[in-house]
């Protein structure tokens, strides 16, 4: 079990309280034993009064005087002559020194019920008169007194820790809240966290976990920055190698053998350079995830930014004859950023058509429900398994014996894209064995109809669906 501030505080306020409870009640009972003696020895020099004043009445009179009830229950009395003061009768108060010595006396006993406490007096008369009482009946007392005063803390025990757990939950909230803080947050989020409402005790650690996202956050932004780099310095010598082969292909004619190579240069020119192309988008996609970019944000057309999609894989999915069949209602729009939007259609599509077989189909779908905009790309290929659904977002993953060329960056820049504008992708099997692609955009803004130009767009789009 892992230590805990919270556990350690609600058991040391637990014993806390406890302790000074029993130390309250020791102290009660040490204060009530006090007054008990003073109450008890003032009651015995009252009644040892009473008794040598009755004796003059009485005349000579030798032995106990048995009491039975009333204020001097509890009390022993003996009445003896003064000249038989050195024989002791009562064993039960025998002692080791004189017993006729005068005023208060504690006596020994031999007995189970514990020592007396023993007040002697002298009549006018000569009359000796010893009033007796049982110790333990003044303890007896004194912890009666002292559980009286102290019973209700006990009694209240069960409300008192539960102040101390709620003392202790409130007192370790702010930890709590910044670790469910720091738990939210996304691993590149540089934003620091927020001192606001932090006591000062847990100031210091909220400084240096913002210091420390600071730096995390530049090495962060480093690498990114030396990624965009150099994915932009990769774009114009690819650019020039491929202008040079296409320049030989086109230029005299060559060897088959030697044109077959320079194919398959131009292919491998052309995957670098979308490769290039792909760091470059990832790149400006998580730089600008946790930024601001309302300016930007607006109601766009569903169909238009997959029509654009359509449009320019379109040689890609005519080389591979695959069919790819749109079903979009009209005046659907989604809240995103245009740029985000169209990124995020072209990677799943290109996807779609890269994976599927020749003379397969992609279909593209979406509908409004229950306040969200679903959109829906299915394909024909081989689909992905179920335990590898997950590691497909993961950058430069690509599941093996897939076949197929690429980079393993399509799926992290649409995860990446959907968690800017707020969407979610999921991942199932199409109605034709490949793979089904499903992205849930929450519903933003007022439908507007469609322009000539929306609808110009869709006949074209129709036209377009068949290779």
């Amino acid at each position: 079990m892992k230590p805990s501030i919270a556990r350690r505080l609600l058991v040391l306020l637990t014993a806390s309280v406890l302790a000074i409870g029993a130390l309250q009640t020791w102290l009660c009972y040490r204060a009530s034993r006090v007054e008990a003696d003073i109450f008890y020895d003032q009651h015995m020099r009252l009644l040892a009064e009473a008794v040598a004043g009755a004796t003059r009445s009485l005349g000579a009179v030798d032995g106990e005087i048995p009491i039975a009830s009333g204020a001097a229950k509890g009390f022993t009395v003996r009445v003896r002559p003064a000249i038989a003061s050195g024989v002791e009768t009562a064993a039960v108060l025998s002692t080791s020194g004189d017993t006729t010595a005068l005023g208060f006396v504690d006596v020994g006993s031999t007995d189970a019920a514990g020592p007396w406490r023993r007040f002697t007096m002298r009549s006018p008369r000569g009359i000796l008169v010893e009033v007796s009482q049982r110790v333990k009946t003044r303890e007896e007392m004194a912890l009666a007194m002292a559980t009286g005063t102290t019973w209700p803390i006990f009694a209240l025990a069960p409300l008192v820790l539960a102040g101390v757990w709620w003392v202790v939950h409130r007192g370790v909230a702010p930890v709590r809240r910044i670790g469910r803080s720091l738990a939210a947050r996304a691993p590149d989020d540089p934003s620091a966290l927020d001192p606001k409402d932090v006591p000062s005790e847990v100031a210091p650690l909220v400084d240096e976990i913002n210091r420390l996202i600071a730096r995390v956050g530049g090495l962060i932004a480093s690498q990114r920055r030396f990624v965009a780099d150099a994915a932009h310095e990769l774009r114009s010598p690819l650019t020039a190698l491929k202008l040079q082969v296409q320049a030989m292909l086109g230029g005299r004619p060559i060897e088959p053998a030697l044109a077959a190579k320079l194919d398959r240069l131009e292919r491998g020119i052309e995957r670098m350079h979308r490769i290039v192309e792909q760091l470059l988008q990832l790149s400006r996609t998580e730089g600008n995830r946790h930024e601001s970019r309302e300016r930007d944000v607006r109601a766009i057309e569903l169909g238009h930014a997959v029509y654009r999609a359509v449009t320019d894989l379109a040689d890609l999915a005519r080389e591979k004859r695959i069919a790819v069949t749109i079903d979009i209602p009209d005046r659907l729009r989604v809240v995103a950023e245009a740029g985000d939007l169209a990124a995020l259609v072209a990677n799943l599509l290109d996807n779609a058509i890269k994976y599927s077989p020749v003379g397969g189909t992609v279909e593209i779908s979406a509908a409004q429900s229950d306040q969200v905009t679903r959109l829906r790309i299915q394909d024909s290929g081989k689909g992905i398994p179920l335990s590898e659904r997950e590691r497909v977002f993961d950058r430069f993953y690509r599941v093996p014996g897939s076949g197929v060329a690429g980079s393993g960056l399509g799926l992290a820049i649409v995860r990446t894209i959907a968690e800017r504008i707020g969407a979610v992708v999921e991942l199932g099997d199409s109605q034709s064995g490949g793979l089904s692609v499903e992205v849930s955009f929450p519903v933003g803004g007022r439908p507007a109809p469609l322009d000539d130009g929306a609808a110009d767009h869709r006949s074209a789009l129709t036209t377009a669906e068949s290779p």
